[in-house]
């Protein structure tokens, strides 16, 4: 088989085969049909150019174009009936031009990042996760928020396929025309597309979709709201003069301090996007709405993470840099907030039962019931009767102390019969 030169030289420097090159290329096969000849019907939705992630225009055709829901399930459902179950069906959903990267931040940011991870010895697989976090920091979240309105457009297309397939699988009219699909190149669209290569029925991504509906429909209105460019108000770095992190039980407290330049800003800690570890957390400032006085407003501000195994050492990101902290273990006067995780609490969980503690930063008990809910470990059902049960153990509330607390929690327990 002939390796693409492209695709060769990339493997010779160590460089990381971008995703979308070697699902086309399928590294070095002619093109432009190179997934068709594995059986992989390739797909644009509502456009003629397969999109590049980040940018409406990858530089390469979708060998076919189709414009509905419908139409997808027709082709995966005739795939089906010829015998071929197996094959995929790619279908490239694109995002809005409007709402792609700027092409020249785009270019300028994926070299710089190249060039930095090559001076740092970095290489192989580790060159994607640490180019990822650079173009995050170098467009200022704009490729997270790409990548999160991205998610949304394909999990609600996703759902939208699945239920078009179902109608067919039931004999229901699935309100298509029977069209066929078009050779791209018989139809012209706007150029203004983005999205990552999926299965016609992305399995799990529906299920999220159709398992939380009102967070995915409150999100879709949300973008809707702010004419689709920005899903939240940019955010950025910030200072800090103290951070630490601390270990109780199996979760991580993050606790950071500083200044803001006024108090028209929220303060936040997330965890880095990257999957790496030991795991990378970045110091947020948020704009608030409306005018506010330049003057120094200082901050504390804590956030809980739960991880099966606590590493010795975390990062923390800021904008004058990174601290490399060594996790602590919970001193004394954060003893309750031990109890409030577990740890030597009063109330225990019978055993083979499992707990978990959420929080709420807004004093909800709904928000703190929730993220409870969601840190329970993952579970499978014995039967299709099984019942689970969730009680709640306590329920209270923290404010200031070292870790700036000015959070409710609510410790739960779930069992099952």
């Amino acid at each position: 088989m002939r390796i693409a030169p492209e695709v060769a030289e990339a493997l010779a420097g160590g460089r990381s085969v971008a995703a979308l090159e070697s699902t086309l290329i399928s590294h070095g096969l002619p093109r432009p049909r190179n997934l068709e000849t594995l059986g992989v019907t390739v797909l644009g939705y509502g456009t003629d150019r397969f999109p590049g992630f980040f940018l409406s225009d990858s530089g390469h055709p979708a060998p076919w174009r189709v414009d509905s829901p419908d139409e997808v399930a027709a082709i995966v459902t005739a795939a089906r009936d010829l015998g071929t179950p197996e094959r995929a069906v790619v279908v490239a959903n694109p995002l809005p031009a409007a709402e792609q990267l700027d092409p020249e931040v785009h270019d300028r940011s994926v070299n710089a990042g190249l060039e930095a991870a090559e001076r740092a010895g970095v290489a192989g697989k580790h060159v994607t996760p640490v180019l990822l976090d650079f173009l995050h920091r170098e467009t200022g979240g704009a490729s997270l928020d790409a990548n999160v309105r991205l998610l949304l457009r394909n999990a609600a297309l996703g759902a939208e396929i699945a239920g078009a397939i179902a109608r067919r699988d039931a004999g229901g009219d699935a309100g298509a025309t029977d069209r066929r699909a078009k050779p791209a190149a018989a139809r012209t669209t706007e150029y203004g597309r983005v999205s990552q290569a999926r299965r016609a029925i992305p399995g799990k991504l529906v299920f999220e979709a159709a398992r939380r509906p009102s967070q995915l429909h409150r999100a879709l209105d949300d973008a809707k709201g702010r004419g689709g460019r920005s899903m939240k108000p940019p955010c950025e770095l910030s200072t800090r003069t103290s951070s630490r992190a601390f270990r109780a039980g199996g979760h991580l407290l993050i606790v950071a301090a500083g200044e803001l330049p006024s108090p028209g800003y929220t303060v936040d800690i997330e965890q880095s996007p990257i999957d790496v570890f030991p795991p990378e957390f970045n110091l947020l400032r948020c704009p608030k709405t409306g005018i506010f006085p330049q003057v120094l407003t200082p901050f504390r501000r804590s956030e809980t993470f739960r991880f099966g195994t606590i590493p010795e050492e975390v990062t923390v990101n800021h904008a004058e840099g990174s601290d490399r902290l060594k996790v602590e273990e919970c001193p004394e006067e954060l003893g309750p907030y031990g109890q409030a995780l577990g740890v030597g609490a009063a109330q225990e969980c019978p055993e083979g039962a499992d707990e978990a503690t959420g929080f709420s930063k807004n004093l909800s008990f709904d928000e703190a019931f929730d993220d409870a809910i969601t840190k329970l470990p993952a579970f499978t059902p014995t039967h299709p009767d099984t019942l689970e049960t969730v009680r709640v153990l306590e329920i209270g509330a923290f404010f200031g102390g070292i870790a700036g607390f000015h959070d409710l929690w609510v410790r739960v327990c779930r069992s099952h019969d």
